[in-house]
């Protein structure tokens, strides 16, 4: 399936694409926001607390607990063990934002750009492993 993209217009020092990729032919509006703009976000509301950012160890702890709300999700999607009728319907992808969240609250409180590291942390992968898995034939 062809994805059809096209820049539509900044805002916010956001970029808002439309594609069309659907049965109906809509348009979709994706919102891109760079690693930096998510923490700025994260922050900016976690300022309104008292206490902005848990100690090092809760949050580790949190990441953990919403690290097994991705495991709980996958196991009852592709595993033998099925939701319950009396469960609440979650959402796997609402269970990666919240480790995302999380993962975001670590880096802020500890004054780490996602941004930079993230780009470090591609280039040095793309260099190291650049011969190290088989690769797709080329297409003509």
């Amino acid at each position: 399936m062809k994805l059809n993209f096209f820049l539509y217009s900044y805002y916010l020092n956001k970029i808002l694409i439309f594609y069309y990729n659907n049965p109906y032919n809509t348009p979709n509006l994706i919102l891109i926001m760079s690693l930096i703009d998510y923490q700025k976000e994260v922050h900016k509301w976690v300022s309104q607390f008292d206490t902005p950012y848990w100690p090092a160890l809760e949050q580790m702890v949190r990441l953990s607990e919403e690290t097994g709300g991705v495991a709980r999700e996958i196991n009852h999607l592709y595993g033998t063990k099925k939701k319950k009728k009396s469960e609440d319907k979650k959402e796997l992808a609402n269970e990666l934002i919240d480790i995302l969240f999380t993962i975001i609250c670590i880096a802020n409180s500890q004054r780490i750009n996602l941004e930079s590291s993230w780009q470090r942390m591609v280039d040095e992968k793309m260099k190291r492993d650049e011969d190290r898995y088989k690769k797709k034939p080329e297409s003509f």
